[in-house]
Parts: C-alpha cells; structure tokens; sequence
C-alpha cells in the first residue's frame, strides 16, 4: 500500500478512473476524514454504502465531446478551419468517450499553453 504524507491540515482528492470492481481498492481507500474520493465506472451497480454522494454521469455522444473540447480550449490553440474538427475528432476516439478524459485534455492544452494540434499529435 502507497503512504503518502500530506500535512496536518491538507485535503486532497484521490481519483480513480474505470473501476471495474469495488474489491480492487480495498488496500488503496484513505483513512483519513480529509480524502475525497472520486470513482469512475462504467457500471452503476458497483456502488453500495458507505458511499456518501454519487452522481451518475452519461457519456458524452461525439457531437457533444467534440463541441465541449471545441468551445472550452482557448481560441489561440485553435487555427480555425476543418483541421481542427479532425484533431478533435481523434482526441475524442483515443478518450473513448469518457468525460474525466476529455476533460483531463482540456486541462492538458490549457496547462501547457499548446495548440490543438499538439495535444491531438501528443494524446493520440
């Protein structure tokens, strides 16, 4: 099991992404009060109490991922033609719908200040 010291007073979020069975974090879920936890998972029965709050996400269908990378990146990483479409067209397939992902790109072009021509060369 990972042990990691974050101070005193510190929260942190602990994330897991595609969870296909509950049994595989038994060794990984914090202790402690101040961890949030945060649990994909393509199967809604997965989850049984002591769960304190869920949501359940749906996917996003291509036209909406391509649109939520499309409107939420900056305009200076876009060059503004068909090209663009295509980039995000193969961001979208290699994250296979899933939400955190595509989210997770989003952060990545923003991050690091690139074009969607680099996060797409670099992502797919």
């Amino acid at each position: 099991m990972m042990m990691v010291d974050f101070g005193k007073d510190q929260q942190f979020l602990f994330p897991f992404e595609i969870i296909e069975s509950m049994s595989i974090l038994k060794n990984y879920l914090p202790a402690s009060s101040r961890a949030s936890v945060m649990i994909t998972a393509k199967s809604q029965n997965l989850f049984q109490p002591p769960v304190t709050a869920w949501a359940h996400l749906k996917r996003f269908y291509m036209e909406e991922g391509k649109h939520y990378l499309l409107t939420n990146i900056p305009r200076g990483a876009l060059d503004g033609n068909e090209a663009d479409s295509g980039r995000v067209q193969k961001i979208y397939d290699t994250c296979k719908e899933l939400q955190l992902a595509l989210s997770q790109v989003h952060r990545f072009i923003n991050a690091l200040n690139i074009s969607l021509n680099e996060a797409s060369r670099r992502v797919t």
